[in-house]
């Protein structure tokens, strides 16, 4: 898009300035960095030191902490740098929303659906973590923009690299297929599987290379889901979960009957593709035993753009202008208080400063529960969670850590891993043989109940 053409859009203008502005005032508050945030980071550092540092996890994609890695590697804050760029990515999103629905509906539509989406609570907690979710969402967006347009191979290209942002993005390759049914030519085809095969063959030659199996982040990634302890077992929630956190990231998201309704009044192919954007995503998310309320993002745009057709399709039922107009800024006011309230009344649970301090030193070899510790340090990080903590792992470490001393042992009960699952009966017995290992070996240097949680550090220097 020319700057010219752009800047010709000029209803556009003001919702693209409030959403940076709206992330901007919103940045100056604390945020804490979640799970996935440090794997991340710490994936980054791993990428450009070569393994020697950080850490590495297998079942995530590459793109994010490459992009992160490029930030630390030449020096600068890559969690100050990965909140700028996410800020960024995300207005562009809301740029491609419009884009989007004015592609296929009209312009007040586009710009009630654009609101609606940048004022979304998960999104907006979203760009101050590490998520590679603002990265996919963005470049899933950009692609659905280009095949609207016929710009197959480089909406391969762009679908591609949301994949290898966030592997379940790859759904929508499989929706723009569905919906080239409609060209009678094997030629888009050909354009955009050529397109996809450009980023994703190096990637699986890269994997082909490190563990002798392309697929292996695939599957491997999957066994995780399907497994791992906090979400399938801990905060376990039922498939229908999702319509009452769609509810919650907005309330005005219970027009989405209405919204349906009147979308499908028209018989146009263009909007099986949003409805497309919004269900399948929506039905592979409920199928997974693994749920959080984040992972709403992947169908937020469209969801949007239902919810905004729902809410035009009222506005159109009241006659007189007045009221159409009290009618629109109420919605407008609803959609933007509500999450900013939520945003600016959020809690971030402090660190324990004390205990990450203890990661400073260098050259040392940690082991931990927690990879949080990415966070404060470059030092290689050898995980004990990593791909599920189970009785096997727990056994074999309580052996390991006596033959095998390392410099820092971290273990921490609160934002740790070392769950054990109900199915899994050894995995408690095991648990405590480890930590007997530890205490038996190892001087504890640290120890701390904070928050209701145990914080404790063994140093095997001799």
């Amino acid at each position: 898009m020319k700057l010219k053409n752009f800047l010709s859009q000029r209803e556009i203008i003001p919702v693209i300035i409030l959403a940076f502005l709206a992330r901007l005032v919103l940045s100056v508050r604390q945020y804490a960095m979640t799970w996935d945030s440090s794997v991340y980071l710490g994936m980054a550092k791993s990428i450009f030191s070569f393994g020697h540092l950080g850490l590495w996890e297998p079942i995530r994609p590459l793109a994010w902490p490459f992009v992160l890695g490029i930030f630390w590697k030449i020096g600068l804050n890559p969690v100050t740098m990965g909140i700028v760029l996410q800020i960024a990515l995300q207005v562009a999103s809301v740029y491609l929303v419009y884009k989007i629905t004015h592609r296929i509906f009209h312009k007040d539509l586009a710009i009630l659906a654009s609101l609606l989406f940048m004022f979304s609570p998960v999104l907006l907690e979203s760009a101050f973590s590490l998520h590679s979710a603002s990265l996919a969402m963005f470049f899933c967006l950009l692609s659905v923009y280009l095949f609207l347009n016929e710009k197959f191979f480089a909406s391969g290209i762009i679908a591609s690299l949301a994949f290898l942002a966030t592997f379940y993005y790859g759904l929508f390759l499989v929706i723009f297929l569905i919906f080239l049914l409609r060209f009678k030519r094997f030629e888009p085809y050909k354009l955009l599987l050529g397109g996809f095969c450009i980023p994703l063959v190096p990637y699986l030659l890269l994997n082909l290379v490190l563990y002798r199996d392309p697929l292996l982040p695939f599957f491997s990634a999957s066994s995780v889901i399907k497994n791992v302890v906090a979400c399938n077992f801990l905060h376990a929630v039922p498939w229908y979960q999702y319509f009452v956190w769609i509810f919650l990231d907005n309330p005005l998201n219970l027009l989405l009957p209405v919204g349906l309704f009147f979308l499908f009044k028209k018989a146009e192919t263009n909007r099986l593709l949003v409805f497309a954007g919004f269900a399948l995503p929506f039905v592979y998310l409920a199928t997974l035993h693994c749920r959080d309320v984040r992972y709403i993002l992947f169908f937020l745009p469209f969801l949007s753009i239902i919810t905004a057709l729902g809410i035009e399709s009222i506005m159109q039922k009241i006659r007189k202008k007045n009221y159409r107009g009290f009618f629109l800024v109420l919605i407008i006011l609803l959609a933007a208080a509500y999450p900013l309230y939520r945003m600016l009344t959020l809690n971030a649970p402090a660190d324990n400063a004390d205990y990450y301090k203890l990661t400073n030193a260098t050259n040392a070899t940690l082991l931990t529960n927690n990879p949080k510790l990415a966070l404060y340090t470059d030092s290689r990080l050898e995980l004990l969670y990593y791909p599920l903590y189970t009785s096997s792992k727990a056994e074999f470490y309580a052996g390991d850590v006596v033959k095998n001393r390392r410099d820092l042992v971290f273990i921490d009960t609160c934002y740790g891993d070392l769950l054990c699952s109900p199915n899994d009966l050894k995995c408690p017995g095991a648990t405590g043989n480890l930590m007997n290992a530890l205490a038996s070996n190892y001087k504890k240097v640290y120890y701390a109940n904070y928050t209701m949680c145990e914080y404790s550090v063994f140093s095997g220097a001799k």
